[in-house]
């Protein structure tokens, strides 16, 4: 058995956000991940005490508002921390119960089920098929989670009209691709599981209009460190442009009091090199996302925060500080054709950037900074491949690095998004 509680440096965290009809972020699975098990990483088999402990000193450690932001974490338990008293320890208010797979129950499940419940936390139901025999725990729990593409179609949308008999909501989860996700929005899902909204679909890009076109000009300028009187030229030519970007950096947690007014202003108080990280972010932004509700623009802001604080720690690249910049750009650019219809070598000539950034957003992946994409591209996996110290070894890395790293970028979040958790 492992003692969570000395061990907890070995476990990674890694999250997966759940999207709304909208196609924004109201909650996310918090996934535990390590680098010494030989298992998938889950925190199953221990003894409740310690798991409850375990997941109470690695949130205590990342810190629940970094991880997580305004919103809710769904933590997988097993049926041991379910009957026990341990689970009291778990923050209600902030964490979502996923139960244990789910074939028959006990009146004694069922009833510490409605306790819970009563007592405040939110449960889901994982990988579930919808039973007759469980009706009396569908009036209980809030979700019920299913995998859409295993089932016949007949048989999912019969499932489907079954629970909508029940005051619970039905998430598709594994949705890998926007057809996958029309396909679940279709059949008459409420939430979404997956990285669909960040694959590319030509159906689904944008064309570069003139304010994504001004944000790339601004990108290179700030990058050349032009003078404060050519970056002001591209926001007087726009003014939803000046909006967008102002609206972005006064969501930000700078601890100052007075509210940007103009760019003048911006600069001074958040500085240049800030000011180029919410430029780039500002490409993610649409007039009605601009916060960490929108999925592709916090996956590109942790993507990119995680690729800058490994850069710094890199034997290769840690000596200058322009590859923590570069790093940071390798991150928010190799997004950029999930949102855009144009190119990453597009791109990456009308900004005339680096051969090392060409190399990194090369398919392969070449270079130290292509290196750290690749890896910051497994962290994003939830669970699919073993983070050993060998497997860090080879990207430069260290447990220690990624655990340090991870807490700077979930940080991020936490500043923009200061309002309280709601209900999913």
């Amino acid at each position: 058995m492992i003692n969570l509680d000395q061990k907890n440096r070995n476990f990674f965290i890694s999250r997966q956000p759940i999207l709304n009809l909208k196609g924004e972020t109201v909650a996310f699975e918090i996934i535990f991940r390590s680098s010494t098990l030989s298992s998938k990483s889950e925190l199953m088999g221990n003894a409740p005490y310690a798991m409850a402990h375990g997941i109470i000193n690695l949130l205590s450690q990342f810190g629940l508002d970094q991880i997580v932001g305004k919103h809710k974490g769904l933590i997988k338990i097993d049926h041991d921390l379910l009957m026990g008293d341990a689970i009291e320890l778990l923050p209600k208010e902030r964490i979502v119960l996923e139960l244990p797979e789910i074939h028959s129950v006990t009146p004694e499940y069922i009833n510490r089920c409605s306790d819970l419940r009563e007592a405040g936390f939110e449960m889901v139901m994982d990988r579930h098929h919808f039973n007759p025999g469980l009706e009396p725990l569908y009036q209980i729990v809030h979700m019920t989670k299913i995998h859409p593409f295993r089932l016949p179609e007949d048989q999912l949308v019969r499932m489907i009209q079954n629970f909508r008999k029940f005051p619970l909501k039905i998430l598709a989860e594994k949705v890998e691709s926007r057809e996958e996700y029309q396909k679940c929005t279709d059949w008459g899902f409420d939430l979404f599981q997956g990285y669909f909204f960040a694959r590319p679909s030509v159906l689904e890009k944008k064309p570069i209009d003139e304010d994504a076109a001004g944000l790339l000009k601004l990108m290179r300028l700030l990058s050349d460190d032009a003078e404060l009187d050519l970056i002001e030229k591209i926001f007087r030519g726009s003014s939803s442009l000046t909006y967008k970007l102002l609206l972005l950096v006064n969501s930000v947690g700078m601890g100052v009091r007075e509210k940007i007014q103009t760019v003048r202003h911006a600069i001074a108080i958040v500085g240049r090199q800030r000011l180029k990280r919410w430029v780039q972010l500002a490409m993610f932004a649409s007039d009605d996302s601009m916060g960490t509700d929108n999925p592709l623009m916090d996956m590109a802001a942790v993507r990119a925060t995680f690729m800058e604080h490994l850069a710094s720690r890199h034997p290769q690249l840690r000596n200058n500080r322009e590859h923590a910049d570069q790093a940071f750009m390798v991150g928010m650019l190799s997004l950029f054709e999930s949102l855009y219809n144009i190119t990453l070598e597009e791109i990456v000539t009308s900004l005339n950037l680096s051969d090392s950034i060409r190399e990194a957003l090369s398919p392969e992946r070449q270079g130290p900074i292509g290196k750290l994409l690749k890896l910051a591209e497994l962290m994003e996996q939830p669970g699919s491949v073993l983070i050993t110290p060998a497997l860090l070894e080879d990207f430069g890395s260290s447990t220690e690095d990624i655990l340090a790293a991870q807490m700077k970028a979930y940080n991020w979040t936490g500043e923009m998004s200061p309002a309280p958790a709601g209900k999913i």
